[in-house]
């Protein structure tokens, strides 16, 4: 059987797969079917291709497929109904091969791949998702489960990115449940905003989510111009951020923040998926503690805050906590313990000091100078220890 320089119309949207032409052979003594020399013109972007079938109760496959394709005309032709909006040009040169299972719910096994594939100008929106992936321009190659990426950049809302490494496992990941992928790469990026690529789908502001997968393993070398995080602000970040059973590791990070620079080694670990638990080792110098304050919120307080303290700041730090998925901290978990030291510090009419008016002038208490503080400060179950 084939068909002849026919047309395909999509109804709906009136995209028509034009000039298609195939030849087709069934065998069912052999339970055998074979799609060959098919080619087609998708709104005058050509694409041919080749499939055989056999043992259909489960078949195995092997096949090829060359394309140029506009990828709205493929989604207004597809109607894919978990993206919203799809645009930009695809190049693909692929061959594959695998197998089919039997049954209602078909699980592919044996999947390999060859060939290659670039887009350019790409747009995508996933329904459900408050931000749009932009300007995405990328080469990559499949080498049976893997996929190399020679160079993928773009946006994601205001967040841009320039990536390149393989994603092992790849295919596999994609059309099989229960598979692991392992991504090694680097990635550089001018800006990143957490405040968007954390917050919640369907959410807006400060609801946020983070949650890791049990099957998706990272190895990724960074370096970030920038980055902003509520009121936190970090520029010249670089270091090793991996992934690997649910748990996160900066191992080290070092990061220019507050007019100082702030090296951190730390985990998150997310195997419980009711709690997230975070613990690091910080050193820290020459931060600026009005911006320290000031960035961090005033950790809550309202007794001492930002506009009560100046300085400068030394510090080494242990830190852990328990926050939730959406990244409430539990006050009652937070430990902290803080070897530091302040340089031409100042306290600015704290409330608290003036309770040692019985023995200072009142007016001495409410601009308090030093040239050098040092302490260890321990926090724990909200309760601050200064020590001396």
């Amino acid at each position: 059987f084939g068909i002849r320089n026919s047309d395909i119309t999509q109804i709906k949207n009136n995209v028509q797969l034009k000039n298609v032409n195939v030849q087709g052979h069934y065998d069912n003594q052999h339970s055998e079917l074979l799609l060959h020399n098919l080619s087609a013109m998708l709104e005058a972007k050509p694409l041919t291709g080749n499939l055989q079938l056999k043992h259909l109760q489960a078949p195995e496959f092997i096949g090829n497929l060359k394309a140029e394709l506009n990828l709205e005309n493929l989604q207004n032709f597809m109607q894919l109904d978990t993206i919203k909006t799809l645009n930009g040009q695809m190049k693909l040169d692929v061959q594959f091969s695998g197998q089919l299972s039997a049954g209602t719910k078909s699980k592919i096994k044996n999947l390999a791949t060859s060939g290659s594939m670039s887009i350019s100008d790409m747009n995508l929106l996933i329904k459900g998702s408050n931000n749009a992936f932009s300007n995405m321009n990328g080469n990559f190659e499949f080498n049976n489960n893997n996929v190399q990426i020679n160079n993928l950049t773009g946006n994601f809302a205001h967040t841009d990115f320039d990536f390149k490494g393989s994603f092992l496992n790849a295919i596999a990941f994609l059309f099989k449940e229960n598979e692991d992928v392992t991504v090694e790469a680097t990635l550089n990026a001018k800006n990143i905003d957490l405040n968007e690529m954390l917050t919640n789908k369907g959410g807006s502001g400060q609801n946020y989510a983070l949650q890791f997968s049990e099957h998706i393993n990272l190895n990724l070398n960074s370096n970030i111009e920038h980055l902003v995080f509520r009121c936190f602000e970090a520029t010249d970040i670089y270091g090793n951020i991996r992934l690997n059973n649910k748990k996160l590791y900066a191992d080290p990070l070092t990061l220019s923040t507050m007019d100082g620079i702030i090296t951190t080694s730390g985990i998150v670990d997310g195997t419980d998926t009711a709690r997230l638990i975070v613990t690091c080792y910080s050193e820290m110098e020459k931060i600026n503690i009005t911006k320290l304050f000031s960035e961090f919120e005033n950790f809550g307080e309202t007794e001492i805050t930002d506009k009560n303290l100046k300085g400068t700041l030394a510090a080494k730090v242990n830190f852990a906590a328990e926050l939730s998925p959406t990244l409430k901290i539990d006050a009652d978990k937070l430990y902290a313990a803080v070897d530091m030291t302040v340089e031409n510090g100042e306290m600015n009419n704290v409330e608290a000091m003036k309770s040692l008016s019985k023995y200072i002038a009142l007016e001495e208490l409410q601009n308090i100078r030093f040239a050098t503080l040092k302490n260890q400060i321990e926090i724990k179950k909200q309760l601050i220890t200064i020590p001396k």
